[in-house]
Formats: C-alpha cells, structure tokens, sequence
C-alpha cells in the first residue's frame, strides 16, 4: 500500500486497562486538535503538535478557560527530527511517563507526527512495550513489536533503522531481523509505484505491450542521444520544481538537490550516510515565528532566531513579494523562490541554492578531471611485462624460500 492511500484520522491502535492510545498525522486529517471528545494527553514532535499556544490564549484560572476545546489536555511537545529519534529522552523519561499515565488517571492519549508514520510509531510501539502487561506480549523482539504496531494501525509505522534501535533500547528487548526496507534514496523515492501506476497496464492485449515496450525503447534512445549523458527525468517536487531538499538525520546537514534519480540516490555530503527529503516537513511544520514580519515559518526560513529570510532579504536589497497562493517568495535572477531555497553564506548575504548546486557540480567535475583517464584497446594491446615492473625485488627476503 501507498503512504498516499493508508491511514486518516485518529485511529484507536490499543487499549491497556483504561488507557486508549489513538495515533495519526496532522497532515493525514490526525491530530489531538480534531479529537472529539479532547483527549487527556497529546504528545508529538515540537513544530508538529498543533500546542495550545498556537491556539486561544484565554487566561489560567478563570472558568471560561476550562470550557475552550482541548483545555483539560496535557500538551507534550518533544524536541525529535524526523526519521530520527528523540534527542534528550532515555529509557528513564518513558518509564517515569508512564507512572505519570498511571498516577494521573489518563485514559486517553494521542500520538503524532507529520504524516503519522515513523516518530508516531515510535510512540505507539514504546508505550504498548510498557502499558501492556508482559504476559499479553505478542512480541519478543523490536522487529516484532513494530510488526504488531503495523497490523493494528499502518504498515508505514516506524520508518528508519535508528527508531527500530531506539524502540530495543527504550524496552530492553532485542532487536530481532530487522523490518525497515528502505532503499538509500529514501523517502518516496524508495517506491517506483509512486509513480507509475503498473495496474493501467493490466487489461493491455500482447499487442499493446508489444507497441508500450517499442514506444519505451524509442524513448530510451531518444534520451541518449549526447554519448554518455544519461537520460534525466526530474521526479516531482511539491516546493520548487525540479529541486527537492533533502537531510541527514545522522549529522543534521540540509541540502537542496536536483530532483533526479542520480542525484536523490547520494547518500550526505558530509557523512556518508543516507538521506531523507523533507520537502512536505517545510511545508507542514512552521514552528517558528519571524518577529519582523509576524510570519509563522519553517527552521529552513529564518535567518536567525529573529528574522525571517524574507525579511532579510528585504534588507539585503533582493526583491520579495507574495505570489498568488499568498506565500512569501524572493527573487533570483528571473525567477521567484520559496524563503527555504535560500542559503545564509559566511558573509552573511543570501544566495539561491542553485548557485550552491553550480559550484558543487562544478568541483565535482575538477575532481573527476584529476583521476587518470582509462588506457585506450591500442595502450593496453601495447603494454609489456616490464610495465608492470615497479621495482627490483630479493626473492630471498619474501621469506617462502628460506631454508628449514
């Protein structure tokens, strides 16, 4: 199943005694903030939670705050990238939670994220690990554990490899074989189904294959036409067209990349490892408040803790205005981009991140330039065995002739 065609909502995935644990996505129609009745405890990612700051400010104490929405509910945000897990909570905090569930008399509690798959499966997994009695497990290992999260509620539950670790961790079970399958372009790059849809293919007579496959291999042809060039078919972004912007949950390191296979499939620039894109995260998570322009923002589209990159790029000069979606966009050359497109250099100014692309692509080639280029069929037909010759060798010091 597609992430396009799973869960919606806020799904009831287990009860423990009194305790009812409800998860979704705030993108996915999910969230505490749609829950009716208001649930007793909400927890999720800072930026992600819909938090009663961002919503009615009324004053503690006084009766008309009691009869607002949601204002019996504990709010528990938690600092937590995506594909990643929690950067302060160890096994003491989930364990001193759950006493709190206990002692508090929660009933009722909403796990979240985004789109309401990894940290949300995090939360469901660790809190049935210890909500539900020992001898109802279904599980002995994490694998199975998120196995079991999966059947009752998505099969997208718990996404990377580092929150599968961290639920063995927090519940002292063993790993088990692990269940995550993501390939090393992540994300929705992992699932050519995405776009392609196979199933419009499946009423075809042999004779419309046939003409699908020709019509294939034309195009394939077609698209190699320069010698060596591959064929580049840029994937579909929902930010800036062509472009997607990726992150390392392992070093932190934010990157816009161009939207192809080739360059989606490189693992981080800075560490090696692999690369999440968060394209929908700027979208969806505006944690931040610029306090120049009042904007609610993305981290991605500040500046600093102060200002916006809109706002500064006001200052530094660079047109800005907003387009018909009522977004802010800023001005590069001939064309308008989203705040997060741009990059804060040493010196302070701000650049398009195209520009930053250039320069690595442009390295990239210089480096390449240096290796030695491969021998050509006449070079190789001419070498001799002294080529291969590289220096003068006592056959009596390798040691395998000495005598006994």
């Amino acid at each position: 199943m597609k992430k396009q065609d799973c869960h919606t909502g806020n799904p009831l995935v287990f009860e423990a005694g009194d305790v009812k644990v409800y998860a979704g996505g705030t993108n996915r129609n999910g969230g505490w903030h749609v829950m009716d009745p208001a649930p007793d405890l909400a927890m999720g990612p800072i930026g992600v939670i819909v938090s009663p700051k961002t919503r009615d400010v009324l004053p503690v104490g006084w009766g008309c705050t009691d009869t607002a929405k949601g204002a019996s509910t504990t709010v528990l945000e938690i600092d937590w990238p995506d594909y990643n897990v929690p950067k302060n909570l160890g096994k003491e905090f989930w364990l001193a939670l759950v006493e709190d569930i206990k002692e508090r008399g929660i009933t009722s509690i909403s796990c979240q994220c985004m789109g309401g798959h990894g940290r949300t499966g995090v939360q469901v997994a660790v809190l049935a690990g210890l909500l539900i009695p020992q001898d109802q497990h279904e599980w002995t290992t994490a694998a199975e554990l998120i196995t079991w999260v999966r059947s009752r509620y998505c099969e997208h539950a718990v996404e990377s490899k580092s929150q599968e670790k961290y639920i063995a961790e927090m519940l002292d079970i063993p790993p088990g074989e692990s269940v995550i399958t993501l390939s090393s372009g992540g994300g929705w790059l992992s699932e050519p189904s995405a776009f392609v849809d196979f199933d419009e293919y499946s009423e075809f007579t042999p004779d419309e294959l046939m003409q699908q496959q020709k019509k294939s291999e034309r195009k394939q042809k077609k698209g190699k036409k320069k010698q060596g060039v591959a064929w580049k078919r840029a994937i579909p972004t929902p930010l800036v067209s062509g472009w997607s912007l990726v992150m390392c949950p392992s070093c932190g390191t934010h990157e816009w990349r161009r939207a192809t296979a080739k360059y989606m499939d490189e693992d981080c620039i800075t560490c090696g490892e692999q690369v999440f894109p968060i394209d929908y995260d700027v979208i969806a998570e505006q944690s931040m408040r610029c306090q120049i322009t009042d904007m609610s923002c993305h981290p991605m589209d500040m500046y600093d803790d102060v200002s916006s990159k809109f706002a500064e790029a006001e200052r530094q000069g660079l047109q800005t205005k907003f387009d018909t979606n009522n977004d802010p966009v800023i001005k590069w050359n001939t064309k308008w981009y989203p705040m997060s497109f741009f990059r804060r250099t040493e010196d302070g100014s701000l650049v398009a991140a195209s520009e930053i692309w250039k320069e690595r692509v442009k390295n990239a080639k210089k480096e390449k330039s240096k290796k030695p280029k491969p021998l050509s069929r006449k070079q190789r037909k001419s070498k001799t065995l002294d080529d291969y010759v590289v220096q003068s060798l006592d056959i009596n010091e390798l040691g395998f002739l000495d005598e006994e």
